[in-house]
């Protein structure tokens, strides 16, 4: 189900309420997973060929993901996060993640990741600084 929306300069891209949602502010996409679990399983892997489809599409330089609903990322997940980091600065674009849980975080610092992917805490604190 596609359902769009505009609220003033922000544009709203609902493409399945289950899986996540896209709010465009400028040059800045920011995507919402509305998923508890980003797993190895085939409905996660829809939900990343749907991002990863949804963002090919649009004209941003900036892309953050909040993960602020999601408790689990499996390893497919996690190396889902590396690649769409990679395609997107072949773009000279940018990956931001927020919103995450302590468990998450956790992982992040142990296996370095928050080395590697700039991690802040809210979309908010993304927007006002860009």
């Amino acid at each position: 189900m596609r359902m769009m929306f505009s609220f003033g300069r922000a544009y709203v891209q609902e493409i399945n309420p289950s899986t996540f949602t896209i709010e465009q502010h400028s040059q800045i996409c920011v995507c919402k997973f509305c998923n508890h679990r980003l797993g190895a399983d085939e409905a996660t892997q829809r939900t990343w060929d749907d991002l990863l489809t949804t963002i090919r599409g649009l004209d941003v330089n900036h892309v953050v993901l909040d993960l602020s609903n999601v408790v689990f990322l499996s390893s497919t997940s996690l190396g889902k996060l590396i690649s769409l980091q990679v395609k997107l600065r072949q773009r000279n674009a940018k990956l931001t993640l927020c919103g995450l849980s302590d468990d998450i975080a956790g992982v992040f610092q142990v296996s370095r990741l928050n080395q590697v992917l700039d991690c802040r805490k809210t979309v908010d604190e993304i927007l006002i600084t860009g």
